[in-house]
């Protein structure tokens, strides 16, 4: 799973490939697939996995389960990247000017000084 997908698209390809594996016959358990699904995500869900290992069993939570939890987790970590702009999916990007101070010369100042002068008369 790369930073960039979702858990829902991620859900989505794995479905797929599930099923094309279940449609060759081959039947696998819950854990098993829990097992392969938790070896492959990205790992901005560690903190997730290693807090639901210690809770539950992977061997006897369900894939809807695990899904539906690290789906509720990855939705409040895009809440809370939306209030503090400098989290893991966004990355801000600055921008940094030159400035330059241009030095009037002592003719504009002339006549400037010149201007004013005659203003005031």
């Amino acid at each position: 799973m790369t930073e960039s997908k979702t858990l829902s698209e991620f859900y989505e390809r794995l479905s797929d490939i599930f099923n094309e594996y279940f449609s060759l016959g081959e039947k696998l358990d819950d854990s098993v697939l829990v097992r392969k699904i938790v070896q492959v995500l990205h790992d901005r869900f560690n903190v997730k996995l290693t807090a639901m290992e210690e809770a539950k069993d992977f061997s006897t939570i369900k894939v809807e389960e695990l899904m539906g939890s690290l789906c509720t987790f990855e939705l409040n970590q895009m809440i809370r990247s939306k209030e503090k702009p400098s989290t893991f999916k966004e990355k801000v990007k600055t921008i940094a000017f030159k400035s330059t101070k241009k030095e009037a010369s002592d003719d504009e100042d002339d006549d400037t000084d010149m201007a004013l002068l005659a203003k005031n008369f």
